[in-house]
């Protein structure tokens, strides 16, 4: 071993010199494999432990086992059109196909062709051989999103939270959110989508204020809440009822619409959160209807309609492009059932055909030329959830809805995907144990996205077909964990575990981490294990006692109840002696306050004295009237014309105090005993 390890120096000093030094040339005779003459048997394994470079070494991914630890265990793919031919992967990738020019509507339009007589495009590939779950959501998924570039997925959903996906940024071991934001205080997700550049998305949640988010989770603007005391709601600057659907304008990235419960549409630009730019109200033809509540809205692409579903069955389509709406363009009175939630509406790329999922469990296909009855109609696609909706493929050629299953059911939620023509069914795909809500497939990287009753979202695609997407995070290699993050190689060592754990002990010497009831206890605090029913809100206000501190410091006048008014009012005395404001007229003509003698209090009381006085005077007139007729010398002293002696001094204050001087000043001077008035005659002879 010596010898050899000598022969190789001696061979590298007997080498000419190199101009990248004696240590490049060793490592280009390392990475030499050596002749077999100069090889020694006894050294293969000696060899092999060498390594054959310097520096960190990148770990390679096992991209095809990546894939197909990905594959769905069985398409489940059903219906007249699903041949065998249609599942066989194609050898090369291709883009979604681009839209011809048609030569005539009739003849050109995907809607108008019949699903039996339709060429050999039929057979392409839907992106369903794989699948990536996410799950990061305790209650039904109501709304998904995903960016323009296909880079960024929003998820909402009943637990009140968004969260932002990066498919760039994760890899198969770590499927986690990069941000997670509650819009709303204890409020459900109704609907979100990203704006047509990109930068910002809409955020329905289920209160009557919209929101815009960036691309990170950042709240940008809230829109204003209306006046729910205005009947008129044409007056109002806001919805006054829970919004229950929104979209963006297809072409002007600052307009976007909304649909409420209160009955109305509203059309608002993102500079001016104060009040909408126009708003439609919906009048119900049922008698006593009241405000009906709007259930989907959605705009055209073309920008022709805005198409807005009521509960009391009406599909209304509005001028796209008016300014101001007095009424709609057009409207279905009976689209679908009375009293049920149509969930969807969708419209074709050139506007000319519009798809609506009722409650009712149908599916409708309209001509918006001609809305007297639908183009065709398929039943049977059961919906328990309002934020059940339909999409168009990126052809057009398909109609995709989810469908609803009870809890616990056996049968799964399946994705439906339906001609659109005739609405027969050209694949039936289950997705998982329960209710398929939400569905999306975005064409410029042709993957289908679902969002379940149970909190998954299901990303489906093709490894031939698809691009980017749910592929770069497949196709990672997994991140090398620290060994603090590999729980099988790390023990809990906090005083209140009730163990250590041995991770390479026998399984009969391995002691459990917590007891039974420490796994039940947490069991029961995990809304999905526990299956436990939303909590509906408790009555009074939500949180705690705010902070004191910041209370003082940031709300104006919380420390008023400590303050004197009366001191706080002589802080300005000088200054209002110096530079009076309203009295300065009286600087020169009267430099010196004269104050009343009494104040305005005291005046009342006065006034309100002399009242009870009158009263009492008043009440006792009658006896006056007989004591003047009784006693004609005792007459009051200060009248004029007697010669009377003076009373005795008690009966004198008697009378001054009885004596109503009003009614017999007002009376001629008669003689003593002549009769003054009728009252006087009946008390007299009484």
């Amino acid at each position: 071993m010596l010898n050899r390890r000598r022969s190789m120096l001696l061979s590298l000093l007997s080498r000419p010199a190199s101009p990248y030094g004696a240590g490049a040339a060793l490592v280009r005779h390392l990475q030499e494999p050596p002749t077999a003459s100069a090889m020694d048997p006894n050294d293969d394994a000696m060899w092999a432990s060498l390594p054959m470079s310097f520096g960190k070494q990148t770990k390679k991914a096992n991209v095809s086992a990546q894939f197909e630890a990905t594959k769905r265990a069985s398409s489940g793919v059903q219906g007249s059109d699903a041949k065998k031919e249609e599942l066989k992967a194609p050898s090369a990738p291709k883009p979604p196909s681009p839209r011809r020019k048609p030569a005539d509507d009739s003849d050109s339009d995907p809607l108008l062709s019949d699903s039996d007589s339709e060429d050999g495009d039929n057979t392409s590939l839907f992106p369903i051989s794989h699948e990536l779950v996410l799950k990061d959501h305790t209650k039904p998924v109501s709304a998904l999103s995903l960016d323009p570039s296909g880079a960024r997925l929003i998820s909402g959903s009943y637990d009140y939270n968004l969260k932002f996906w990066d498919f760039a940024g994760m890899d198969p071991s770590t499927l986690r959110p990069f941000r997670s934001m509650e819009p709303n205080e204890a409020k459900p997700v109704h609907h979100v989508e990203w704006s047509i550049t990109g930068d910002s998305a809409l955020v329905i949640p289920a209160s009557s204020q919209a929101q815009l988010v960036d691309r990170d989770g950042d709240k940008i603007c809230e829109f204003v809440r209306g006046d729910m005391y205005i009947r008129d709601l044409r007056g109002t600057s806001g919805h006054v009822a829970e919004l229950t659907s929104g979209t963006w304008h297809p072409t002007d990235k600052k307009q976007f619409v909304t649909a409420s419960a209160d009955g109305t549409v509203r059309v608002w630009d993102v500079n001016n959160t104060r009040k909408q730019v126009m708003v439609g109200v919906h009048k119900s033809k049922t008698p006593g209807a009241g405000r009906v509540k709007i259930s989907a809205v959605l705009w055209s692409p073309d920008a022709r309609f805005v198409g807005a579903a009521a509960v009391d069955g009406t599909v209304s389509l509005w001028d796209g492009k008016a300014r101001s709406w007095s009424r709609p363009a057009n409207v279905i009175d009976a689209a679908h059932l009375k009293n049920t939630e149509t969930s969807g509406i969708v419209f074709s790329r050139d506007g000319n055909f519009m798809a609506t999922r009722g409650g009712d469990e149908t599916v409708k296909v309209w001509d918006t030329r001609n809305l007297k009855k639908p183009l065709s109609t398929r039943s049977g696609l059961s919906t328990n959830n309002a934020e059940t909706n339909i999409i168009f493929s990126p052809d057009n050629r398909y109609l995709l809805t989810g469908t609803s299953v009870p809890f616990n059911s056996p049968t799964p939620g399946t994705l439906e995907i339906l001609h659109a023509g005739d609405l027969k069914s050209a694949a039936s795909i289950p997705i998982s144990n329960s209710s398929v809500i939400r569905v999306l497939w975005h064409s410029k990287i042709n993957q289908i996205i679902t969002g379940s009753a149970n909190g998954d979202v299901r990303v489906l695609y093709s490894p031939e077909e698809s691009v980017r997407g749910a592929k770069l995070c497949v196709g990672k290699a997994p991140r090398v964990r620290h060994i603090d993050e590999d729980p099988s190689m790390a023990a809990d060592i906090d005083p209140s575990a009730a163990s250590i754990i041995l991770p390479n002990a026998r399984p009969e010497d391995r002691n459990e981490t917590f007891s039974n009831k420490t796994k039940a206890n947490m069991a029961r605090k995990n809304p999905i294990l526990s299956r436990r029913p939303q909590i509906p809100a408790a009555p009074g206000p939500l949180g705690g006692t705010p902070d004191q501190r910041h209370v003082d410091e940031n709300i104006v006048g919380s420390d008023m109840r400590n303050e004197d008014p009366r001191e706080a009012l002589l802080k300005f005395a000088e200054i209002a002696e110096k530079d009076p404001m309203f009295f300065g007229v009286y600087k020169k003509n009267q430099p010196r306050n004269i104050l009343a003698g009494e104040t305005g209090e005291e005046e009342e009381e006065e006034r309100k004295k002399k009242r009870r006085v009158l009263k009492r005077v008043r009440g006792l007139g009658s006896m006056h009237i007989v004591t003047f007729y009784i006693l004609p010398p005792l007459i009051h002293p200060h009248v004029e014309g007697t010669h009377s002696p003076s009373p005795p001094c008690q009966l004198q204050q008697f009378l001054s105090l009885c004596w109503p001087p009003i009614d017999y000043m007002k009376t001629k001077r008669k003689r003593p005993y002549q009769k003054t008035s009728t009252r006087s005659t009946q008390v007299t002879n009484t």
